[in-house]
C-alpha cells in the first residue's frame, strides 16, 4: 500500500498550487462599485422617506377623485334616470343646470348613509390618515350638456396625517 500523504517532506515552491490572488486593481474596482450601489441605495431610500407625504397626499387626492367619479356616473347620474322614468323630474340637463355654478357637496358620511361604500371600505385606504368624514368629500360640478360625464370635481381633505402639497 502506498502512502497517499508525504507527512514532514518538504515540497518546493514549483510544487505547490497557487490559489487565485486578487490583484490591486480588483479590489479597489470592487471597493469602489460597493461604495456606488451604497450611495445610490442610501439615495433612494432618503428620497422616498423625503417624499412619502407627499404620495400620501396624492394616493388620498386620487382616492377622492375616484370616489367622485364612481360616485357620480355610477350611483347618482342612474338615479337621476330612475327619478326621471317614475317622472319625479322631467329633464335631467334641466335639474342639473341648477347645480352648475354651486356643485353637489358629497360627504364621505354621505356615501356612508346612502350605502354606496361601507365604513370599512372607506377605512381600508384613509384609515392611517385620521380623516374627518364629515368635512371629507368632494363637490360634483355637472356641465354643459349634463351628461354622464360631463363634469367637475372638487375634493375637500381633511385628514391629521397628511402635508399640504405645494
Amino acid at each position: 500500500m502506498k502512502k497517499i500523504l508525504n507527512i514532514g517532506k518538504k515540497v518546493s515552491k514549483s510544487n505547490q498550487k497557487i490559489f487565485y490572488k486578487p490583484s490591486k486593481k480588483i479590489v479597489i474596482y470592487v471597493f469602489v462599485v460597493g461604495i456606488l450601489i451604497l450611495a445610490i441605495g442610501i439615495y433612494f431610500l432618503s428620497k422616498g422617506l423625503l417624499n412619502k407625504r407627499q404620495s400620501d397626499q396624492k394616493r388620498v387626492t386620487h382616492y377622492i377623485e375616484e370616489l367622485g367619479k364612481s360616485f357620480y356616473e355610477d350611483y347618482y347620474y342612474s338615479q337621476l334616470n330612475d327619478m326621471k322614468n317614475n317622472q319625479l323630474i322631467e329633464n335631467i340637463p334641466a335639474f342639473l343646470k341648477n347645480f352648475e355654478s354651486q356643485g353637489i357637496p358629497v360627504s364621505l358620511n354621505q356615501l356612508i348613509e346612502l350605502h354606496f361604500k361601507t365604513k370599512e371600505e372607506i377605512d381600508k385606504v384613509l384609515k392611517n390618515y385620521h380623516c374627518s368624514f364629515e368635512e371629507t368629500g368632494f363637490q360634483i360640478y355637472p356641465k354643459s350638456p349634463y351628461q354622464k360625464s360631463s363634469y367637475s370635481l372638487e375634493f375637500h381633505i381633511a385628514c391629521e396625517n397628511l402635508q399640504k402639497e405645494e
